[in-house]
């Protein structure tokens, strides 16, 4: 009786210092989230707010009981600015791939409906992210065009997911051409890379533990879309992203027999 009640006590101090933990993380945020203004432009991505966000994804990664891996992360041009894009299976694949790929600035194309998130739209205003309207054609054309000056003026690398939604069935959905116009414009590189298992997420929570991985498939560089349609890129990109999924198995977990990034 004596040992259950110690180890009672140990568990019940454990929970009660993450709580504090967790608290203070959460404190720390809402006030880094007060000198943010909503109604400024931000155009040179702060690389503070940037570390912050990366350690907030990781909390909610951990909370979310997320495995974290990559490979083919060798392949990133980090040395220049590129559009990062890849297929979107749940909210956390961004996190993901920002958190794997720490080494590069990143401002996303998000929908406008994610600046409405308490606390997080005050990072992703701070870091540039750009609001899409998708109802709205002005929008999209400002977005590309806003977009592609941020990886030509050197401030950040761009990632979107060119489907403009989720696909929690695992399929790759249709690609939206017009957004391969902001790697035309900036005239740089695309880096397509493949996420799996983050769809799982919400199924395995909390009681089960998610690996979710991000492939980096393959950077084509700016020489070899010169003189294309965005048809005909949007086309490249996703038979890249559908060949990566055949060969690995739609939904499958990594292969340990690969050399992998974890956390």
């Amino acid at each position: 009786m004596f040992i259950l009640k110690l180890l009672g006590i140990a568990l019940l101090s454990v929970a009660g210092l993450w709580l504090v933990f967790y608290l203070i993380c959460w404190l720390i945020l809402i006030a880094l989230c007060l000198p943010v203004s909503m109604k400024k432009d931000y155009p040179v991505p702060s690389r503070f707010y940037k570390k912050v966000m990366n350690f907030g994804y990781w909390v909610l990664c951990g909370n979310a009981r997320i495995k974290m891996h990559g490979t083919g992360i060798e392949k990133v041009p980090f040395g220049q600015r590129f559009l990062l894009v890849s297929n979107h299976r749940s909210s956390f694949d961004n996190m993901v791939q920002t958190f794997l790929l720490s080494k590069e600035q990143f401002a996303y194309v998000s929908k406008k409906e994610n600046f409405k998130i308490p606390i997080g739209r005050h990072f992703m205003k701070k870091l540039s992210y750009l609001s899409l309207d998708r109802g709205d054609i002005r929008s999209a054309v400002k977005v590309i065009n806003d977009a592609a000056n941020l990886i030509k003026n050197d401030y950040c690398s761009i990632g979107l997911f060119p489907e403009g939604t989720r696909t929690h069935d695992g399929k790759v959905g249709p690609m939206k051409p017009g957004c391969f116009k902001v790697a035309v414009k900036a005239r740089c590189p695309i880096v397509v890379c493949m996420m799996t298992g983050s769809e799982m997420v919400h199924k395995n929570w909390p009681l089960k533990r998610t690996h979710v991985t991000m492939d980096v498939l393959e950077v084509i560089p700016f020489e070899k879309i010169e003189g294309k349609t965005t048809v005909e890129i949007s086309e490249m990109v996703r038979t890249i992203i559908l060949d990566g999924l055949h060969k690995k198995g739609a939904g499958a977990g990594p292969d340990y027999n690969e050399e992998y990034y974890h956390l």
